[in-house]
């Protein structure tokens, strides 16, 4: 049995042990291209304790003309952050706050904090670097975005993007391959990936809401999270999938 994880084969090694594997598990519906000539398969998402990823667990007294958002990636240039940086510049908007969790000590990283200083919002964006416990500042955040590319690895399932919605928070994600899985019933917050102009329409449209509004939009994610991709649901699968493959039926 061999589970794929990510998009993409990154060496030899995976490729053939999937080609040796009587059973593939894949973890979003796109996957199975990769194996055409595989009728043993299962899709099983990745799952998460929506239990300790919970908004509830840190109360919070958020700051009404101030607009968060979050991103949490480590910095390589698919994950396109400079698309978020830019449609967030392209608003003018001083009171909209980024907040960057994720290793920026490399030189795309380098490259995005040279970018906010060129663009003039040091005071804007926060890179904070990698963070053992992302619940405290997802939890104060408005807003989380992932703008990844539409190239090279993509998303396999994004478990950032499925942390922000089992805490309660709206989202917004790039059309691409993994996100648009996780987002496959809320097309309305997926936006033209490496577009910063049409994520800058959406960001706009989140701004304008009122709180009740989102609200309502990050309980339904969360909801959607605890039917779909908790912990618990991602062990039964499996358990199912050995028990039947043991027993031949």
């Amino acid at each position: 049995m061999y589970t794929k994880k990510a998009m993409g084969f990154n060496n030899k090694h995976w490729r053939i042990k999937s080609y040796l594997a009587n059973f593939i598990i894949t973890i979003n519906e796109e996957m199975r291209n990769y194996f055409p000539n595989k009728e043993q398969q299962a899709l099983i998402p990745l799952g998460i304790d929506t239990t300790y990823y919970n908004s509830d667990l840190f109360p919070v007294e958020k700051i009404n003309d101030i607009f968060n958002i979050i991103t949490v990636a480590n910095l390589v240039p698919v994950k396109g952050v400079q698309i978020l940086i830019e449609a967030i510049y392209s608003l003018n908007k001083s009171n909209i706050k980024l907040t960057i969790l994720g290793d920026c000590d490399n030189d795309y990283g380098r490259a995005m904090v040279a970018l906010s200083e060129r663009l003039k919002m040091k005071e804007q964006i926060i890179f904070l670097g990698k963070q053992l416990d992302v619940r405290p500042y997802i939890a104060k955040s408005d807003l989380y975005v992932i703008p990844t590319l539409d190239e090279g690895r993509k998303e396999g399932m994004p478990m950032a993007l499925v942390e922000a919605m089992s805490m309660g928070l709206p989202v917004l994600g790039s059309d691409i391959t993994g996100i648009n899985f996780v987002l496959r019933d809320f097309k309305d917050l997926l936006f033209k990936a490496g577009d910063s102009d049409d994520l800058a329409l959406k960001l706009q449209r989140f701004i304008a809401m009122d709180e009740t509004e989102c609200q309502d939009i990050g309980n339904n994610l969360r909801k959607y999270c605890e039917s779909h991709f908790t912990m618990s649901q991602f062990i039964m699968a499996h358990e199912v999938l050995y028990k039947t493959m043991i027993h031949g039926k």
